[in-house]
């Protein structure tokens, strides 16, 4: 492995720990704190939602949920482009990051379950599926690369 990529590999794996913590560190914020935090980030976009969507159409507990799919989305970008740098981008290798995306959204749910804030197998789903569709975006931007670079080599030759 060139030192390119494992400089690659190091930037992206301290990325996902990041964002693990941010992830697990929220869920670990009490009802209140969480409710608080997640309420100034609402009170900061309303304008914009109401502006976008009609007042007040837009509630608070779905850009909660809206946020942790989000969450999740980064995650997944980030365990492929690590993945993507440690071994080809091959449909196999995405399947086999599958698992991961749901093990975070299970112990993200734990901690949320012993905090005190209850846990919600829906939050799981939004949690997974967030993850999920950024494998199937980033699957799909590396077949649309392989296929440039093919057609590339296929009006060169």
């Amino acid at each position: 492995m060139s030192k390119f990529r494992k400089i690659l590999c190091v930037n992206f794996s301290v990325l996902i720990l990041l964002t693990l913590v941010f992830i697990w560190g929220n869920s670990m914020l009490s009802i209140e704190k969480s409710a608080k935090e997640s309420g100034k980030v609402y009170e900061t976009i309303k304008p914009v939602l109401d502006a976008v969507f009609g007042k007040d159409k837009i509630s608070h507990n779905l850009i909660r949920k809206m946020a942790h799919g989000t969450e999740f989305f980064v995650l997944g970008i980030e365990i492929c482009a690590l993945t993507c740098t440690i071994i080809k981008p091959k449909l196999k290798n995405f399947l086999l990051i599958l698992p991961y995306g749901l093990i975070v959204a299970i112990t993200d749910e734990v901690i949320q379950k012993f905090t005190g804030r209850g846990s919600r197998f829906t939050d799981v789903l939004i949690d997974y599926c967030g993850y999920v569709l950024s494998l199937i975006i980033f699957y799909l931007i590396c077949l649309l690369i392989r296929k440039i670079k093919s057609n590339k080599k296929k009006t060169t030759n």
